[in-house]
């Protein structure tokens, strides 16, 4: 009864350990991935000085002389230089002396600059978190991305050029990169080269012949080790779901053990019970028939109908607290056959017929040549308890019909009555044990609430399935979904 709570538990318990371990590895795989990504952008950075360096050791003396006594670059150079080191644009160079050196302090927008050799273009420091950053960049820990980046220069029409600035054709260079690069002074973008994902960094230069620079650092090795790490996570996770999976069934069977003893118990005490009742009911019975017939008095012989009447109620309590237990402990045997609606319907009728003509209810049996492979008596069953619900809740003058058709595979047997009609609320619990809607379908029907839910589990029992349709003011239909034949529905002699 309860595997199937235990089902349910492993899966959540499956779920949140798979959860888990997506944040997990989703998290390595992203911050690998981050940390590869920042790596290499410091890398282009740290190369793009380097190569600004060199540049204008070639290309820019003249321009330098110009801006003071022992300045060879020019301080739009000295700007270039800073402008790549920190990734961000320069405000103003300055030439100053240091210790009889001249060096531009090229100074940022929001703050700290950065000290470049005006004889050298090379960087020496500065104040501020520029300086601070160009430190970290200088400790060799990218000595080896270093190695790996590759580097062109351009020139305005988008030709390569070879270090002494004349025209080469031996590297296609990226032409929409550069257009931005010309446009806005520098492009970062992750593209690919020959088929090879390649981060590529281009920067506008401006010296001589050369227009830009552009470098590209090829991401093949790098997307070979977070494949790698893709599979061993994949892998693992899939161990390791398996393995909680088996696990959760343990706990969960650990977990509901003691209930499930509990509800064994719970369910052969019913049984034991509802057959030990039926023996002094019947002989309860049978005295209280004797006394009636050999008495007297009227009095008495109304007493004594009374009593029977009760023995007759509590009789079908037990029988129906013994086919709730046996369809709980899926003991419930079935005889199925392919069965005949239409006859089954008629009959069926015409034994609730008397009881609908004195309660002044129509019930109407509608011909069918439906059929459906079933259990016939424990269908005859499911049907009475549908037309006797219908009846309790139909006032005088209303109508019941019953019918069957088939719809493809399925056999659909339809109860229709013009009684009270149930709330929208109580709905999902009309077949709920003991559940009674009689504050919305009329009170004192008697009714303890197990009709329905027997015949809930007798649908089941055979496959099927009961739905009901309700409307306030208007009526209920109540529809059991049967297989019509044994290739589409087979019932087992004990189903669970």
């Amino acid at each position: 009864m309860l595997n199937g709570l235990r089902w349910r538990l492993t899966a959540l318990y499956a779920c949140a350990a798979l959860a888990l371990l997506l944040l997990l590895g989703g998290g390595a795989y992203s911050m690998l991935a981050s940390y590869f990504q920042r790596m290499t952008d410091t890398a282009l950075q740290i190369k793009l000085v380097q190569q600004l360096q060199v540049i204008n050791q070639i290309h820019g003396g003249a321009a330098g002389e110009e801006h003071g006594e022992g300045a060879v670059i020019s301080a739009a150079s000295a700007m270039q230089i800073a402008t790549a080191a920190a990734g961000r644009e320069a405000r103003e160079a300055k030439l100053i002396r240091i210790h009889g050196a001249a060096v531009y302090e090229v100074a940022f927008e929001k703050g700290g600059s950065l000290l470049v050799d005006a004889t050298s273009g090379e960087l020496r420091g500065g104040r501020g978190k520029e300086s601070e950053r160009h430190e970290e960049d200088d400790d060799g820990s990218y000595e080896t991305e270093l190695a790996a980046i590759g580097v062109i220069l351009l020139d305005a029409q988008g030709h390569v050029l070879d270090d002494q600035g004349r025209p080469t054709s031996t590297i296609s260079p990226n032409s929409a990169a550069l257009a931005q690069a010309l446009a806005s002074g520098s492009d970062l973008r992750t593209g690919s080269a020959d088929g090879t994902p390649t981060r590529l960094l281009t920067h506008r230069v401006g010296l001589g012949d050369v227009a830009a620079i552009q470098l590209a650092r090829p991401l093949g090795d790098q997307q070979r080790t977070l494949g790698q790490l893709m599979l061993t996570l994949v892998g693992l996770g899939g161990i390791s779901v398996v393995l909680v999976a088996f696990s959760s069934w343990w706990l969960a069977g650990s977990a509901i053990r003691p209930a499930q003893i509990a509800w064994d118990r719970q369910q052969h005490f019913i049984a034991s019970a509802s057959h030990e009742l039926r023996t002094p009911l019947t002989l309860i019975r049978a005295s209280a028939e004797v006394a009636q017939r050999a008495s007297a008095s009227n009095d008495q012989r109304e007493i004594l109908g009374d009593l029977l009447a009760e023995c007759d109620h509590m009789g079908g309590l037990v029988d129906d607290l013994l086919t709730l237990s046996r369809l709980d402990s899926g003991n419930m045997r079935m005889q199925p056959e392919l069965v005949a609606l239409g006859p089954l319907i008629e009959d069926v009728a015409r034994q609730m017929g008397r009881l609908a003509e004195e309660r002044g209810v129509r019930l109407l049996a509608e011909p069918s040549a439906a059929q459906a492979w079933a259990d016939p008596t424990r269908l005859r069953q499911v049907l009475l308890i549908l037309l006797d619900n219908a009846l309790r809740y139909t006032p005088q003058g209303g109508s019941i019909a019953i019918g069957a058709t088939e719809q493809g595979r399925r056999t659909l047997i339809q109860v229709r009555d013009t009684g009270a009609g149930i709330a929208p609320e109580h709905l999902p619990r009309v077949f709920e044990r003991f559940y009674r809607a009689d504050s919305a379908r009329g009170a004192g029907s008697g009714n303890v609430g197990l009709g329905l839910s027997i015949a809930q589990g007798l649908a089941r029992a055979h496959g099927g399935e009961l739905m009901i349709e309700s409307e306030l003011g208007v009526g209920t239909q109540v529809t059991l979904v049967l297989k019509k034949d044994i290739s589409a529905n087979k019932i087992a002699v004990s189903h669970r």
